[in-house]
């Protein structure tokens, strides 16, 4: 169906008291709707789902996105190519787990928070898959 004879079913249901704005988003769902279909029924119904659809607040726009500003300017220097940035953290860590003679906990400097060491031992005895075997069960 043509767009004119959509915005004429628009006017003469809702009586001319829609916005352009509110036309659009009507006419643009309509379109949407029939779009790769063929009817011969009456479109006023589809039209008026439409504008009930628009009066319950269906075609709001989002307010949220008004309300954030993103800054970006560049204040920080990029690192150069190839450059590794904390390079003396990654020494000293590959150089205590290399060491033979650290006699400490390898994994001590974990955040405890993250990672507690009672989450690192298996308590009991690891389960077999055979222990859930029901097929054969009597």
């Amino acid at each position: 169906m043509h767009e004119n004879k959509i915005l004429e079913a628009i006017d003469s249901l809702t009586l001319g008291t829609l916005s352009y704005q509110q036309k659009s988003a009507i006419l643009a769902d309509v379109n949407f709707s029939l779009q790769g279909k063929r009817t011969a029924s009456n479109i006023n119904d589809l039209i008026l789902s439409k504008v009930n659809d628009l009066h319950k607040g269906m075609y709001k726009e989002s307010q949220i996105m008004k309300s954030y500003y993103q800054d970006f300017s560049e204040n920080e220097s990029y690192p150069k190519a190839f450059e590794i940035t904390n390079k003396e953290e990654i020494d000293k860590f590959l150089n205590k787990m290399l060491s033979k003679e650290y006699k400490g906990n390898f994994f001590d400097d974990t955040w405890n928070f993250y990672h507690p060491h009672e989450n690192l031992i298996a308590d009991g005895v690891a389960k077999h898959r055979s222990d859930f075997n029901t097929i054969n069960a009597k």
